[in-house]
């Protein structure tokens, strides 16, 4: 039997190319599609800056260590100098700024209490008494992607950059969506935009480099890199896109080298310890490879890919409750993303807790209806899941149906024909197992009816002689002979 398949799921932005089988015994050895985020140059599909109740506005990604001068990059190609657009010229009275604060303590208090409606609301709220409190915004869109609320998260983003043109983390989640919406045209333009007024914003000249990368124009975002680190030479993100360009062209020992580098400089960074344990993966190591994910998750528990990669890796080690725990959170940070509801499913199917694995992959089809994969799963699922309720029959008839459903959608796995012939037999089997059951039950009445028939035939005859056809008229008494006994009888005549 095959065993689980790979399949990369690849998160803004696209990083790694990766396909390849790894064995599950646990799972029956069943080709079940797994998906592996990328790591490399990647960050959250949310924020680069996580909204945490300590961070007070203004304050979020600040060090509070003084930052060196550095050397303007050369513009890349295509950007055009241009002067930066004055700032709004916002008259805050110290009342509204005093609400603004209040409104936004407020929402880092929803935030920690799971209220994210309420935090979205409060944030706003903020942002309203105080429009150059653009973090608030960036909050609240934050919490809006979560949600799925795409069009409403670009709407808050592209307010920030009204205000704040060189805001890094709201043009990072607008270029983000833009790529995750398949919007590379104006991703590319907006950043050439954004460093042509601002030449010096090396997180704007790192994201333009991961659009590249996106748009496979790998030795421009090779060279863009290469600007950066010029300037700041300890900038981890433009080494993180070293290292995605690296893999990319199989340079593994490169791109490890580089990612050690990075690790030196940020041992904390959760991107660099997830991007780390996917080229383990590549250099097959992967127990190194399964550490790094968790010290990617360690470091950082709002990364989904860092969630994501360690479920798949401990769904490989037969450790399903724990990727079922990982998944769990990883879907609840990114509640629309389908790689995520496939590999829980597969998790779950894992713990033997069947109908909830249906649904996670009930999920992930509902997510993104063109691919087969949660089809094949499902079908898989139904025939040896627990379905308590549910007559064998139907569940292998399920199974089946599945099936035919992923061959239709163009789905293509070497052992499906060998899948779909298991399940013919079994329901062979069941349906011939059904028919024995309805013969010997049959069978069983017979010889119950016949062993009352005799029963009641015996307590019958001890009462006198029953009539064999007891649909029979009732035949009358003879009368008893007139005249004397023994002698002729007198003719009347």
């Amino acid at each position: 039997m095959s065993a689980p398949r790979a399949r990369l799921d690849r998160a803004w932005p696209r990083c790694l190319s990766l396909t390849s089988d790894r064995g599950a015994s646990a799972l029956g050895a069943r080709s079940l599609a797994l998906v592996l985020a990328c790591g490399l140059a990647c960050v959250s599909a949310c924020a680069t800056e996580e909204v945490k109740p300590d961070e007070k506005p203004g304050q979020a990604g600040e060090t509070g260590e003084p930052q060196k001068p550095v050397e303007t990059p050369a513009l890349p190609e295509g950007a055009k100098p241009e002067a930066a657009p004055p700032a709004p010229q916002v008259d805050v009275s110290a009342e509204k700024k005093a609400q603004a604060q209040e409104a936004f303590d407020a929402a880092q208090a929803a935030v920690q209490a799971g209220d994210s409606a309420g935090a979205i609301q409060r944030y706003l709220n903020a942002a309203s008494d105080d429009p150059t409190l653009t973090q608030a915004r960036v909050n609240a869109a934050v919490l809006m992607l979560r949600g799925g609320r795409i069009a409403e998260a670009k709407n808050q983003l592209r307010e920030v950059l009204r205000v704040q043109p060189d805001n890094a983390a709201a043009s990072e989640n607008l270029v983000r969506l833009e790529l995750k919406t398949g919007d590379l045209a104006n991703a590319h333009a907006g950043l050439l935009q954004r460093i042509g007024q601002f030449p010096a914003s090396l997180p704007l000249r790192n994201q333009f480099a991961r659009v590249l990368v996106a748009e496979g124009k790998l030795e421009q975002a090779l060279a863009e890199s290469k600007r950066v680190l010029k300037a700041d030479e300890r900038n981890v993100g433009a080494m993180l896109i070293l290292g995605d360009v690296w893999y990319r062209e199989k340079k593994l020992e490169l791109a490890r080298d580089v990612l050690d580098t990075a690790q030196a400089v940020e041992p904390t960074n959760a991107q660099v310890a997830n991007a780390q344990g996917f080229i383990l993966l590549a250099l097959e190591q992967k127990a190194l490879a399964l550490e790094a994910f968790r010290r990617a998750v360690q470091c950082d528990p709002s990364l989904v890919e860092a969630r994501n990669n360690l479920g798949i890796l401990l769904v490989e080690a037969n450790d399903f409750e724990g990727a079922a725990r990982e998944l769990t959170e990883a879907s609840k940070l990114e509640p629309d993303r389908p790689g995520v509801w496939l590999n829980l499913g597969n998790a779950l199917r894992g713990a033997r807790r069947d109908q909830e694995a249906e649904a996670a992959y009930q999920k992930a089809l509902a997510l993104r209806p063109n691919d087969p994969n949660p089809l094949f799963n499902l079908g898989v699922l139904y025939l040896d899941g627990d379905f308590k309720g549910t007559p064998a029959l139907d569940r292998l008839s399920t199974a089946r149906t599945w099936l035919s459903k992923y061959r239709e959608a163009g789905g293509s796995d070497p052992k499906l024909g060998r899948w779909e012939g298991e399940a013919d037999k079994l329901i062979k089997k069941e349906k011939d197992r059904l028919a024995r059951e309805e013969r010997d039950k049959l069978k069983k009445a017979e010889a119950a009816k016949k062993v009352e028939d005799d029963k009641k035939k015996r307590e019958a005859g001890k009462l006198g002689k029953i009539d064999e056809d007891d649909s029979a008229p009732a035949q009358p008494t003879p009368a008893k002979p007139s005249g004397k006994l023994g002698g002729k009888e007198d003719d009347d005549k």
